[in-house]
């Protein structure tokens, strides 16, 4: 994640970006007002954050087109009142810790998020599919287009795009080199996007750019759930990247007390994300409690069977498992992972635990 940090002092721009480094943005880009973050800005097409003791509310319709999708947070006292109706910009009062600063980077990037309403439905075909809007995606709109037109849209900074719904159909054979090379771009790569395969699909076209994986016709229960499930994806991915850090840090360092909070605090968020899933199944394997591993690591590959993650793990597990498990965990992995690495090498080099003697057998 990339952040903007603009404070005249120096000491102050320091100390934000010790906080966010701690809260796992990985790039910081400092400045000391807004005059001169043109030149630092520039060449740049995304940035998540900007934390800034100044700010002109002409900002985004300039040439600052790097900050469409930012969440922005006020940190000088004056600027409080000024900008009322900017529902956008999240007001942190000095002094402020790193705590103070978490809970205002989740609400500027969540309200940032309520900005979002344009779904994008990638599909070549006559005949669309009719996307059901309910609830509090009523007003959401939706554009069809080509990849070709996508790659436009995408390359103007589109500061209201929610989520991409890609139809798998023949057109999108031939341009998966391309969808690829769009889906690695900084704005391809923090939008979800979403496989929409029809009944008469076997194989999955999207196995590597899609979080989402739903089969055509959906009826408006269907469409609604979608559309919740990536509401949440998108509102809790900070607080579920900070999460999952820590619990590797404290899982790899044996400490289970603090791998435990850790997965405590992400079990309290709504909903069970396949990320989380595949914590618990860890936290489990730490413990000894390999059957408990295993109902997780399923539980995450029923909400996404594209993610190597948990098949790996179901296949490096040493224990004794039923042999339709194992062969069904098997099949389902080269299908849906058919040129992973690991997913070829334990595919095809591993002996299946029932096939393995007993200690002590000849």
């Amino acid at each position: 994640m990339i952040a903007l940090i603009i404070d005249k002092s120096q000491k102050n721009r320091l100390l934000i970006g010790q906080f966010l480094s701690e809260l796992t943005f990985s790039k910081l880009i400092f400045c000391d007002s807004l005059k001169n973050a043109h030149r630092q800005l520039s060449g740049l097409e995304w940035v998540d954050l900007v934390v800034t003791d100044e700010w002109d509310p002409n900002l985004l319709e300039g040439s600052f087109r790097s900050l469409a999708m930012a969440g922005i947070i006020i940190t000088r006292k004056r600027l409080l009142g000024e900008y009322e109706r900017g529902s956008r910009m999240v007001k942190l009062e000095r002094p402020f810790g790193i705590k103070k600063l978490k809970s205002a980077v989740q609400k500027a990037l969540e309200l940032k998020l309520n900005e979002n309403k344009t779904l994008w439905l990638l599909s070549s075909l006559d005949r669309i599919p009719q996307v059901s809007l309910s609830g509090r995606f009523e007003d959401y709109q939706i554009k069809q287009g080509s990849l070709q037109e996508l790659e436009l849209y995408l390359s103007q900074s589109p500061k209201d795009l929610f989520a991409i719904l890609a139809v798998e159909d023949d057109s999108l054979k031939s341009s998966l080199s391309h969808l690829s090379r769009l889906k690695q771009s900084p704005i391809g790569a923090r939008i979800p996007w979403v496989s929409l395969k029809t009944d008469n699909q076997s194989k999955t076209l999207l196995r590597t750019q899609a979080e989402f994986f739903r089969r055509l016709p959906l009826d408006s229960r269907g469409w609604k759930e979608l559309l919740e499930a990536l509401y949440r994806h998108r509102q809790f991915f900070f607080l579920i990247r900070i999460g999952r850090i820590k619990f590797r840090t404290a899982i790899n360092k044996a400490f289970f007390f603090q791998s435990f909070c850790s997965l405590l605090s992400l079990l309290r968020l709504p909903g069970l994300h396949p990320q989380v899933l595949d914590l618990i199944g860890d936290f489990w394997i730490s413990l000894g409690l390999s059957g408990l591993a295993t109902r997780s690591y399923l539980r995450s590959l029923k909400s996404n069977p594209c993610r190597p993650y948990p098949y790996i793990k179901l296949m490096q597990n040493k224990n004794r498992v039923a042999i339709s498990l194992f062969e069904s965990v098997r099949e389902q992995s080269q299908l849906f992972c058919p040129r992973h690495p690991q997913i070829v090498h334990l595919s095809t080099s591993i002996t299946p635990p029932w096939a393995q003697p007993l200690p002590g057998e000849a």
